[in-house]
């Protein structure tokens, strides 16, 4: 039978997650790890959802960082303001988009000043005036851009930082300014002007105001434009009613132009927008009509046009910033093909884990240096235990290391040697063996991707952006 899952349990997952970070409800990280090349380097293996996939990320974890509130945020697919793109104009009965982004209907736009404004009407032709032209209205009602017959909604400015972290050229960062303690008003820093802005615009949205009214068809045999009558109906109890008129093909001269005695309709213009509207039913009547012209309202989503970007913009994605410094205190020479987040990891005593970052393999002290090149095998010479070295820290003499299933997971012996397997580098002696900080197969690992090696170095960083499309 017919079913679908519908885009408020995508957005209230979404707004969970996102939320969940920024109260610190759940902890979350991001982990790289696997060192070792894939069997095929220029295909990673395909990842699967089952428990062989978590376990083997684990076993070649090397590093993880803490997901900090400032470094997530809900985003929705969209793109920067270009003139001449053709924008669609919102509508209630819009399906929701399947498939890629570049190919999402493009409703609304950010601008060059990384202001975000709805289209509530499309022009005639591709857009030509810059939104940023129009008045950052606070205000309930769209302007219209001048030349293009476009009419926007400015929705909310996107900060500095938001727009670093989060903005790419397919994502845009989607924010709402909450509601203070005492649910009388709204909660943010008072020299946050864009903050203050967007408050403005979600405190005059109008719940169920119209502001357009689409022509299904034009109708027949209009004689007359004089007694011609839009009526709107509909469940607006406790609102105001909306009322609107027609307007008509007309001359050069802009008089309505009568072809052998008949007028013919062009549009519905919205006089008063109203508010409180669950439905509307609009009836064009009279005219000496031989068939009436038909007409839908346009309703707003729940709240008002700029009452909740995350829901007008369907922001069922979250974003995620997290960066690598080369100086951290990780693991930071090897490559990494594995990006993970793992919700709520645990430390070897069970507790939570809390720490801003955590190494994630085993490592092994060795005061005398030797050539310990990344990715080697290694093995014990007593316990005959094995394993793929991460990188060796010459600072603190430390040996880095991860086992897996093809390495077996033999525990080294504190004081064995340990050499290279098939080179001639002299075994060196195990001075103490270090378990990982973390807890490994611990937490629920929500994310995973496979990819080309990235280098790490000391001297530089990696920027890890990931969507999570819910």
């Amino acid at each position: 039978m017919p079913a679908i899952i519908t885009n408020e349990f995508r957005l209230d997952a979404t707004n969970r997650f996102v939320n969940s970070i920024k109260d610190g409800t759940d902890t979350y990280y991001v982990a790289i790890g696997r060192a070792q090349p894939w069997d095929d380097e220029s295909n990673p293996d395909i990842p699967y959802e089952n428990d062989v996939t978590r376990r083997d990320f684990w076993d070649n974890v090397y590093a993880l960082k803490k997901i900090a509130p400032t470094e997530v945020s809900s985003v929705s697919p969209g793109k920067l303001w270009t003139p001449q793109t053709v924008y669609n104009a919102y509508d209630d009965n819009m399906q929701p988009h399947v498939g890629s982004v570049d190919t999402a209907p493009q409703y609304f736009a950010i601008s060059n000043n990384n202001n975000v404004f709805m289209c509530i009407k499309a022009g005639p032709q591709g857009s030509s005036s810059d939104p940023d032209a129009i008045p950052l209205s606070t205000g309930n009602n769209p302007v219209t851009a001048p030349g293009d017959g476009y009419t926007w909604k400015y929705m909310y400015t996107t900060s500095v930082s938001s727009t670093n972290k989060f903005l790419t050229t397919d994502f845009v960062p989607v924010t709402r300014v909450p509601r203070n303690a005492d649910d009388d008003g709204w909660e943010y820093d008072s020299a946050d002007t864009a903050a203050e802005r967007q408050a403005g615009v979600q405190g005059s949205a109008l719940h169920g105001a119209i502001y357009r009214i689409d022509l299904i068809t034009a109708g027949l045999g209009y004689t007359s434009t004089n007694d011609v009558v839009v009526t709107i109906k509909g469940n607006n109890a406790g609102g105001t009613d909306a009322s609107a008129h027609v307007t008509w093909v007309s001359d050069a001269n802009g008089d309505p132009l009568s072809t052998n005695g008949v007028y013919t309709i062009q549009d519905v213009v919205v006089d008063e927008h109203g508010s409180g509207y669950e439905n509307a039913i609009v009836t064009i009547i009279n005219g000496g009509a031989n068939t009436a012209a038909t007409a839908r309202a346009v309703l707003p989503p729940t709240g008002g046009f700029g009452f909740d970007p995350r829901n007008e913009l369907r922001s069922h994605y979250a974003s995620l910033n997290k960066v690598f410094h080369g100086q951290d205190n990780l693991p930071n020479t090897n490559d990494f093909r594995q990006i993970a987040v793992i919700k709520n990891p645990k430390i070897p005593n069970g507790s939570a884990a809390i720490a801003d970052d955590y190494i994630g393999c085993k490592s092994m002290s060795i005061s005398q240096s030797a050539a310990w090149s990344d990715d080697a095998l290694i093995e014990g010479t007593t316990s005959t235990a094995r394993a793929r070295v991460v990188t060796y820290s010459i600072s603190d003499n430390l040996l880095f290391y991860t086992q897996d299933v093809t390495t077996g997971y033999e525990d080294f012996l504190s004081g064995e040697d340990v050499t290279v397997v098939n080179s001639s580098i002299s075994a060196q002696a195990i001075d103490s063996l270090i378990d990982a900080p973390i807890k490994q197969y611990s937490g629920d690992m929500i994310f995973l991707e496979n990819r080309q090696k990235v280098s790490r170095g000391s001297d530089q960083l990696e920027t890890i952006r990931l969507v999570l499309a819910f």
